[in-house]
This record gives C-alpha cells, sequence and structure tokens, in this order.
C-alpha cells in the first residue's frame, strides 16, 4: 500500500531503533518538493491516469505515485 501511494515503509528492529528511522525520516522531509500537476486533457470519464516522474540529474530519487484518479 506505501508503494502504491508514494509512500515508504520502515520497521523498527534490533539493527534499526525507532530513533534512526525518525532520523531518516527527519532528512528526508527538508529534502522534500511539491509538485503540481493539471492534464491538457479534459476529464471525460472519472478514471486512474498514469504518470511518471523522472529526474535528469543522476544520484536523485524520485518516490512519487503512478497514477492519480481524473474526477470528472
Amino acid at each position: 500500500m506505501s508503494k502504491e501511494t508514494g509512500g515508504g515503509f520502515f520497521e523498527v528492529t534490533k539493527k534499526q531503533s525507532i530513533g534512526q528511522i525518525f532520523d531518516v525520516i527527519q532528512d528526508e522531509l527538508r529534502s522534500q518538493f511539491s509538485f503540481g500537476y493539471v492534464s491538457d486533457e479534459p476529464v471525460r470519464v472519472s478514471e486512474f491516469r498514469r504518470i511518471q516522474l523522472t529526474a535528469r540529474q543522476n544520484g536523485l530519487v524520485v518516490q512519487a505515485r503512478d497514477r492519480y484518479w481524473a474526477q470528472r
């Protein structure tokens, strides 16, 4: 479920404590960007539409959902 919505999953283990997980989440939140998107295609029927977001610069990781609900 987290992959489909563009989120992530963390599991507390002996190797990764809750404090370490919070540090990872803080780092991710400090380097996030928010993008808006408006399609050129009018919505005739409510449906899921696919999107693909990529980065031009090497070494960057894009974490986003792969579709959105276009509602009429």
